[in-house]
């Protein structure tokens, strides 16, 4: 772990400080933005961005808006980002994570957690993409590309976020095997709310209504969690 570079948004230099001299520490790389504009300027001309700690308030363009605009951009929606925000209410935690945030963290918040947060972060992305598993994943209508990070119903290609792509691959690897809600978090993002339960339950919806009739393959167990419907 380390090596990573780590885009750190936010426009108190004091916080930004603290968090640089914390994951130089534990070997990352840090480059610093202290606006909107001058965060995706950055994040236009490099292609070596490992993860991104992003504040909501920000001048200019927020941190809510950024991350949008990263999800539905190709070149960077797989870029994982933490949230970093004094926004503590369920509402916005919710649509941190509807725009597509892997984690969100709370100030004031604790320098060695959130360190932890990113490796946790980091670590998934890197099992998930070292995990043994078929390069193309089909599963009734549905043809998962795990390398390429796309989904395609009838070969129609489907618009889902990370988190999104992450839960339903998750689901994918093992059809038939019920997978908890903590299963899910841990396959999908590092966790780490209140809310956790509803989160999953939230995205779980949100991943039905784009998969459309196709989304009647994801099954609700009862009690326990969810699994992926096992077709010939």
């Amino acid at each position: 772990m380390g090596k990573e570079n780590i885009l750190v948004i936010d426009d108190e230099k004091d916080i930004v400080r603290i968090i640089q001299y914390h994951l130089k520490r534990e070997g990352f790389r840090v480059i610093k933005a202290h606006s909107g504009g001058a965060a995706l300027d950055i994040i236009d001309s490099a292609n070596d961005i490992g993860l991104i700690i992003l504040d909501l308030m920000l001048p200019g363009i927020n941190g809510l808006e950024i991350c949008k605009k990263l999800k539905s951009n190709e070149k960077t929606k797989f870029i994982p980002i933490i949230m970093l925000t004094v926004k503590s209410d369920e509402s916005d935690v919710i649509k941190g994570l509807k725009a597509g945030a892997d984690d969100y963290i709370t100030k004031p918040f604790s320098p060695k957690i959130l360190v932890e947060r990113v490796k946790t972060v980091l670590k998934r992305r890197g099992a998930s993409a070292k995990k043994d598993v078929p390069d193309i994943i089909r599963a009734g209508t549905l043809e998962i590309d795990i390398n390429k990070h796309s989904v395609k119903i009838k070969d129609k290609p489907l618009n889902l976020t990370a988190i999104e792509f992450n839960i339903l691959a998750s689901l994918a690897r093992d059809p038939g095997m019920v997978f908890s809600r903590e299963d899910i978090l841990k396959a999908a993002w590092s966790g780490g709310t209140d809310t956790a339960d509803k989160t999953v339950d939230v995205h779980i919806a949100w991943l039905r209504q784009k998969l459309g009739s196709a989304g009647e393959i994801i099954e609700t167990v009862r009690g326990i969690g969810y699994r992926l419907r096992e077709t010939e």
